[in-house]
């Protein structure tokens, strides 16, 4: 579970010096994420902790191949000060999205670590052998113990969960690339869901268009967006990423990146 207690230290210590050993499991939404919730408006669907590599060279695989065996892969902390015994982990896998549904309808596999130690990481696997298509996927992965349950199911406020929804896309010199992925509204009732496109990342020459960037989305459901991003024409081995925030009421729910590169 992420800890939120930070944010006064000199009562942190009291608890920790009376609470004892405490277990602490993080799977990493972000390479800067720590288990403490910091901050409402950050990206956290980066997670370095997860990827796909079918050929077992150390590196991440770009996309699942059709009709054969994929690999996943999750690494996991304990930042906790007592070891932490039977951890299961969920695999899940979703087509690109705005949001991860962490639901069993997407779950591809499950393992158990025995236990993960203070201080240390684990890296476990499951084999994902029902791909029918090539498509941008995101991956999710939740670890769950007795000792430290999942306590929400998000993903922002629980260090328990963390999913993946960022790939790198190729193209030519002033060909644009159209880039299809759903915006969802997770919740149980009606709301709007706004879209921010941050192009930051790109280089200035280049440009980059959103289709639509409001929605207003029955619950659970999720309509298709299309993102076209043009390299200039005298663009030569150059590279950009390129977000999608999606917020419901200035509260962010999700996002995708993309890295946009020329060959």
């Amino acid at each position: 579970m992420r800890y939120k207690y930070i944010i006064i230290p000199l009562f942190t210590m009291l608890i920790s010096s009376c609470a004892g050993q405490l277990p602490n499991l993080l799977i990493k939404d972000s390479s800067i994420d720590n288990g403490v919730s910091t901050s409402q408006d950050r990206s956290f669907w980066l997670s370095p902790d997860i990827w796909l590599d079918n050929n077992d060279d150390g590196r991440p695989d770009e996309f699942p191949v059709p009709g054969k065996p994929n690999k996943l892969f999750a690494r996991v902390h304990n930042i906790g000060t007592s070891k932490v015994e039977n951890i299961k982990v969920k695999f899940y896998a979703n087509k690109a999205n705005t949001y991860f549904p962490f639901e069993e309808k997407f779950l591809i596999g499950t393992n158990v670590i025995p236990e993960i130690v203070a201080g240390e990481s684990v890296i476990t696997s499951v084999i994902w052998d029902n791909v029918k298509e090539t498509d941008f996927w995101s991956f999710g992965v939740a670890v769950d113990s007795k000792e430290d349950p999942i306590a929400s199911n998000d993903p922002l406020e629980e260090s328990n969960l963390a999913y993946r929804s960022f790939w790198n896309v190729y193209t030519y010199p002033g060909i644009p690339v159209v880039l299809k992925f759903r915006v969802q509204n997770p919740f149980t009732e009606r709301n709007e869901v706004n879209l921010t496109l941050e192009a930051q990342g790109l280089p200035n020459d280049w440009q980059a268009y959103l289709g639509k960037s409001s929605f207003n989305l029955l619950a659970k459901e999720f309509q298709p967006v299309l993102l076209m991003v043009t390299p200039a024409l005298n663009t030569k081995n150059e590279e950009g990423v390129v977000n999608v925030i999606s917020r419901i009421e200035g509260k962010i729910i999700g996002g995708i990146s993309y890295r946009i590169m020329v060959k």
